[in-house]
């Protein structure tokens, strides 16, 4: 049983288009909350980097982003936004200046933030194909 799930394919609904390598790699930036004094600031920031992503996109810099925010739940987290893209674009995207600058400026907005890497497509497969080797072992 735990090595036919290791054989699993897991479908994320993401599509590759014509001619583009699909995404196997992704960025999660995570929130918790606005820093009290600096709602205006992390409104206005949200709105630029949206933008940014938004021409990322536009030039095949990044192949998707989506943001997420909560419903009051009682938990910490309240958002997130998750940039998908190759290895090579996502690598370059975190050494870009503008990338840089940005995360400077939501740690100065918002407690907790944080730049996680995201497993996807093929990794994800290869990952959880690993987990269950490892778990069949025991």
């Amino acid at each position: 049983m735990l090595s036919a799930a290791s054989d699993t394919k897991w479908d994320t609904g993401f599509v590759s288009q014509e001619g583009m390598t699909m995404a196997n790699a992704g960025l999660a930036l995570v929130w918790k909350q606005v820093k009290t004094g600096r709602e205006a600031q992390a409104l206005e920031l949200f709105g630029s980097t949206m933008k940014y992503y938004t021409q990322l996109r536009e030039r095949g810099e990044i192949q998707s982003f989506e943001p997420v925010l909560f419903q009051a739940h009682g938990g910490e987290l309240n958002g997130f936004v998750h940039v998908r893209g190759t290895e090579t674009q996502i690598d370059t995207l975190r050494r870009a200046d503008k990338f840089r600058s940005m995360t400077l400026q939501c740690i100065y907005c918002l407690d907790g933030f944080g730049v996680v890497d995201a497993i996807t497509g093929d990794q994800l497969n290869q990952m959880m194909a690993e987990w269950g080797q490892l778990i069949g072992k025991g």
